[in-house]
C-alpha cells in the first residue's frame, strides 16, 4: 500500500514539473512578444535609398553661381567646405548662406513636399568628422518629419564632411 501512495505522489510530482515547464516557456515567449509590440521607436529608423544617394551625388557637381573673379565657378561641393570654415563664397555673401539658400532650391524642385504627397519632408546635415566628437555645422529642414519613415543616404565628401539627407514618407 505505502508502495502505491509512493508512486503516486511521485507521478503527481513529475506532472506539475512539467507543468511549470510549460508555464515558464508560455511566460517566456509572451514577454518575447510583448517586447516586439511595445518597442520604443521615438526616432524614426532611416532606410538607405539609392534616390537619395544618387541626388547627393549630383549636386555635389552643381555648378554654383558662387565665384570670387566672375569667371571660376564654385561647384557645390566646395561651397561646403568654405561654409565648414566660416568663409565667404563670394564678395559679401558667406557660404553657409548660400549653401541653405541653393540647397533649399535644389530638394524642393526635385521632390513636391506636403502632407497629401507621398514625400512630407526632408532632413539634410553637413557634419564636420574632423575631431572624434561629429560637429554639425548646417541643418536644412524643410516639410514635416515627425513620426513617419524615413528613407536617406550619406555621402562622404572630401575635407571630413559627410553630407545626410533624409526623406521622409
Amino acid at each position: 500500500m505505502k508502495t502505491k501512495i509512493t508512486k503516486i505522489r511521485k507521478k503527481a510530482q513529475e506532472e506539475i514539473v512539467g507543468f511549470v515547464l510549460i508555464m515558464v516557456l508560455v511566460a517566456v515567449i509572451f514577454l518575447v512578444f510583448l517586447t516586439i509590440a511595445f518597442r520604443n521607436n521615438s526616432e524614426a529608423e532611416k532606410t538607405q535609398s539609392s534616390e537619395v544617394s544618387q541626388f547627393l551625388d549630383a549636386i555635389m557637381e552643381f555648378t554654383t553661381s558662387c565665384s570670387s573673379d566672375n569667371y571660376n565657378f564654385k561647384q557645390l561641393e566646395e561651397i561646403f567646405n568654405e561654409c565648414k570654415k566660416g568663409e565667404l563664397c563670394m564678395p559679401g555673401k558667406e557660404a553657409c548662406d548660400y549653401l541653405n539658400e541653393t540647397l533649399k532650391v535644389l530638394i524642393e524642385e526635385s521632390w513636391k513636399f506636403s502632407p497629401n504627397a507621398p514625400e512630407k519632408g526632408y532632413i539634410l546635415g553637413a557634419i564636420s568628422t574632423e575631431s572624434s566628437r561629429p560637429l554639425t555645422f548646417l541643418t536644412l529642414k524643410g516639410g514635416n518629419c515627425t513620426s513617419y519613415a524615413r528613407r536617406g543616404a550619406d555621402k562622404p565628401l572630401g575635407g571630413k564632411i559627410t553630407i545626410s539627407l533624409e526623406i521622409c514618407s
